[in-house]
């Protein structure tokens, strides 16, 4: 299922194991690397990354669907074993994603994705968590995806996983000619750190905002 046969000092091999199971290790010289037949010392490691409850989750069609706020402890990051998680939003709000881990176990990165797969947020650094916002506009199913970086322990790292939501500011009424007003009313508490509406204004010759304190209009 797996090998490693360089020239090179040292070998190692990495495996997803799809299932539970026994397996076995051959150990061997190759073709008259030694014709003396002398042969060779070497010292043997096998450590293995145990997956966490929700898996198989490895994949963005594969995903884990849940229901914000997602909180979540005790997750593991196994090598070359993407998590993926799915929720779906009704209304803009601003997601914000937190990953809680020790980096110097592994090196955790995570990612957002919308429902065409196209990726829209990540958080990448080489410290302790990660964290990550974005702004939607609009309701969809949204995709987070979390995984080690290069150079990974083979036991792979554990962290907690923390995906939540607050709705923004909605818009409810368009004014496509004549006169009248474009208001904005909150869908709950909080607001988007920018708002952007369009209007058809046909035959308008002025257009006034008027904002609340704390906002900022241009027109």
């Amino acid at each position: 299922v797996a090998c490693s046969s360089s020239i090179t000092n040292n070998e190692k091999i990495t495996y997803v194991a799809p299932s539970t199971g026994v397996y076995a290790v051959r150990v061997y010289t190759f073709g008259s690397t030694f014709p003396d037949y002398k042969g060779n010392t070497y010292g043997i490691s096998i450590s293995g990354c145990n997956e966490d409850s929700l898996e198989n989750n490895d994949s963005s069609g594969a995903a884990t669907g849940v229901i914000l706020t997602f909180q979540r402890s005790s997750l593991k990051a196994c090598p070359n074993d993407d998590d993926w998680f799915r929720f779906s939003l009704t209304r803009p709000s601003i997601v914000q994603v937190d990953a809680f881990f020790t980096d110097a176990n592994g090196d955790i990165d995570i990612g957002l994705f919308n429902e065409r797969g196209d990726p829209i947020a990540s958080s990448t650094s080489v410290s302790n968590n990660e964290k990550m916002t974005y702004t939607s506009f609009g309701s969809g199913t949204f995709r987070v995806r979390v995984y080690l970086f290069a150079n990974f322990p083979p036991q792979g790292n554990t962290y907690k996983l923390r995906i939540k939501a607050v709705a923004c500011y909605r818009l409810t009424r368009t004014v496509e000619s004549g006169s009248g007003s474009i208001t904005r009313t909150p869908a709950s508490s909080g607001g988007c750190p920018t708002d952007h509406y369009r209007a058809d204004l046909g035959t308008v010759v002025s257009l006034t905002a008027n904002a609340a304190s704390g906002f900022n209009w241009d027109s």
